[in-house]
């Protein structure tokens, strides 16, 4: 959850291919605005992204085609009937050689693409990765195994990321820290194992008489998040629901579709 972000300029190219053209949509969840990226050079392009279609995007995005001699078709941008799918492994490119190769990556959406650049003419751009919104929190798993050649993240919210690979790495640490703390509440009444050793009252050790109690989603980001502004309290829900769904799973979590809230595993509800 990010707080004093940097000024971002409505149209900046980043590097020889790549330019991008903010959203004109900021706001906690989009951070500075949507990303839109013109990639490629030339008269044709390829463009990565729609924002929401704000007058304000319009604007900077006729601005970015006119100041780098490019054109793409408005029709093909908001008509349904136009729309196709993109499959795993499919490649675009432009004739000046700039390529994308599509990865399928699901976690912010079941049908989430990523966009690895597979040739480029300016060398550095190489390995670079798109990743709209996965690197934001939901599903990094699936970047495992990209570590170890991808060089920049250009996200769907926010600057540029120069080191991806660790960038990926922080939010995979951050997502098993998240299931720890929600594992932890579960058993223990505490976000650390080590707390619940300690004689205080809010330890919950499931035991033959006294079972843990269940928690609501919301009543564990209460405990999760105490720190951070109430306002961000329902995004954040989301995230411990994406990790309690993988828990479910996993078989480590029960869900009581009667009180609608979640236990450990191997226990039974607290009457």
């Amino acid at each position: 959850m990010a707080a004093n972000l940097p000024s971002l300029p409505d149209v900046e190219r980043l590097s020889t291919n790549i330019v991008r053209v903010l959203g004109g949509n900021p706001s906690k969840y989009t951070l500075q605005g949507s990303n839109t990226y013109i990639l490629g050079a030339g008269p044709q392009r390829i463009l990565l992204d729609t924002g929401q279609g704000f007058p304000a995007w319009k604007e900077n995005l006729s601005k970015a085609l006119e100041q780098y001699h490019t054109s793409i078709s408005l029709y093909n941008l908001i008509d349904p009937s136009t729309t196709l799918d993109i499959s795993d492994g499919q490649k675009f490119s432009t004739a000046e050689g700039f390529e994308l190769t599509a990865l399928h990556t699901p976690g912010h959406a079941a049908d989430h693409m990523c966009f690895l650049v597979t040739a480029s003419s300016d060398p550095s751009e190489l390995g670079s990765i798109f990743t709209a919104d996965n690197v934001l929190g939901h599903g990094t798993a699936v970047f495992e195994d990209l570590d170890a050649y991808t060089v920049k993240a250009y996200p769907g919210h926010g600057q540029v990321i120069d080191d991806a690979a660790g960038k990926i790495q922080e939010y995979l640490e951050h997502r098993r820290q998240r299931e720890e703390e929600v594992l932890n509440l579960l058993r223990h009444g505490t976000t650390t194992a080590a707390a619940a050793t300690a004689p205080t009252t809010g330890a919950q050790d499931a035991t033959a008489d006294s079972p843990p109690k269940e928690w609501g989603s919301m009543e564990l980001v209460k405990v999760i998040y105490q720190h951070y502004p109430e306002s961000l309290h329902v995004p954040a829900e989301g995230g411990v629901k994406q990790v309690l769904g993988k828990l479910l799973k996993e078989g480590r979590v029960v869900y009581n579709e009667q009180t609608s809230k979640w236990r450990i595993a191997g226990t039974r509800a607290t009457l």
